[in-house]
C-alpha cells in the first residue's frame, strides 16, 4: 500500500509540474529584459570572435497568426516530449530504488542517475529563464550525450545573440563551445 501511495504522489507531482511548465512556456514573459553582451576574461573562457556560428531557420515564413500559433506549438511540444522521456526514465530508476531485491550497485546507480537527471532539469529550466531574460519569447534546451541543444523563438538570430547564447550556456551547462548548437525558429 505504502509503494502504491508513493507512486501516486510522484505521478501527481510530475503531472503538476508538467501542467505548471506547459501553462509558463504558453503565457511566456510579458517584456523581455534588456542585457549587455557578455565577453568572457582571460580565465580560459570564450570571446566573441573565438566562436564560428551558423545561424539556421528552422522554418519558412508564414501569417502572423500561424506564426504564433505554430511557433507555441512547436515549444510546447519540445517541452512536452523532453518532460516525458525524463519521467520514464525517472520512474524507471524510482522502479529500481523500491525493488526490494535490488543490489546495492544498482540501488546506488539509480540514486546518482536520479540526482544527474535532477541536476541536469535545474541546468536546463535555469538556463531557459536566462535566455528568456535576454529577449527571446521562448525556449527550449535540450542536452544529449553532452551536446546541448538551443532552440529560440525569434524571427532572426544576429551573430551577438549567437555568441551570447553560448556563452551563457557553457557557464550552466559546463560544456564547450563546440558541444552547443542554436537554431532559431519564427
Amino acid at each position: 500500500m505504502t509503494m502504491n501511495r508513493q507512486t501516486m504522489w510522484l505521478v501527481t507531482m510530475l503531472t503538476v509540474m508538467v501542467v505548471l511548465s506547459a501553462y509558463y512556456i504558453v503565457t511566456g514573459p510579458d517584456q523581455p529584459a534588456g542585457t549587455a553582451i557578455q565577453n568572457i576574461d582571460e580565465m580560459g573562457n570564450l570571446k566573441n570572435d573565438q566562436v564560428q556560428v551558423d545561424i539556421k531557420s528552422l522554418e519558412k515564413p508564414a501569417t502572423v497568426k500561424q506564426e504564433i500559433s505554430e511557433a507555441s506549438d512547436y515549444f510546447v511540444s519540445y517541452h512536452m516530449q523532453r518532460n516525458t522521456t525524463r519521467e520514464k526514465e525517472l520512474e524507471k530508476h524510482y522502479q529500481v530504488l523500491m525493488n526490494p531485491t535490488s543490489s546495492k550497485q544498482e540501488l546506488e546507480t539509480a540514486n546518482a542517475k536520479i540526482e544527474e537527471m535532477n541536476k541536469l532539469d535545474k541546468a536546463e529550466t535555469a538556463l531557459e529563464e536566462q535566455i528568456r531574460e535576454s529577449g527571446f519569447r521562448d525556449v527550449v534546451v535540450i542536452q544529449e550525450n553532452n551536446h546541448v541543444n538551443i532552440i529560440v523563438q525569434s524571427k532572426d538570430l544576429p551573430r551577438k545573440k549567437a555568441v551570447e547564447i553560448i556563452t551563457m550556456a557553457q557557464k550552466h551547462m559546463q560544456v564547450s563551445a563546440s558541444q552547443i548548437s542554436v537554431a532559431y525558429k519564427a
